[in-house]
């Protein structure tokens, strides 16, 4: 991924945490929107642990409060991870074709509810696909996150 980013990157994230940490010194703006007020609260003493500062915002918010930021901005990396994911796909789906991100992350696409997520994706015609399988902190079977990067933006 780090050859995909650059520091003039802007993300929408929908769910915060390990990769909000992960993103805060490779991009030049990110906005996570958390649902969880005892999860943003980790997230922050986490940051202040490793002395990391995001150049962004974690706003405590919901899907809702993701969609109002997707309309509102131009974002080239979208998050996905948050509880109501679809609808948040949905959202970027629903963009104008100029306004869809360079890159599209879906977490968890293991999960029977997201499995049609990549098939979504790719029927916009525009995303070349990678999955990535692996363990994540927090469980204990392997996950998948599905990553879509746009053709004609690489």
């Amino acid at each position: 991924m780090d050859s995909k980013l650059n520091n003039q990157d802007r993300v929408l994230e929908l769910g915060s945490g390990y990769s909000t940490l992960w993103f805060c010194n490779r991009v030049e703006y990110i906005c996570s929107i958390e649902e969880s007020e005892a999860w943003k609260t980790w997230l922050e003493r986490e940051m202040a642990a490793r002395r990391q500062k995001i150049k962004g915002a974690v706003l405590l918010g919901n899907t809702k409060s993701f969609l109002e930021r997707l309309r509102g901005g131009q974002w080239s990396v979208i998050v996905i991870d948050g509880s109501d994911r679809m609808s948040a796909l949905d959202g970027v789906i629903s963009l104008q074709r100029e306004n869809l991100p360079r890159i599209l992350i879906f977490d968890d696409t293991d999960k029977a509810e997201y499995r049609g997520v990549a098939r979504l994706v790719q029927s916009l015609g525009l995303y070349s696909l990678f999955v990535f399988r692996g363990f994540k902190p927090q469980t204990l079977h392997a996950c998948e996150t599905t990553v879509a990067i746009r053709k004609d933006r690489l």
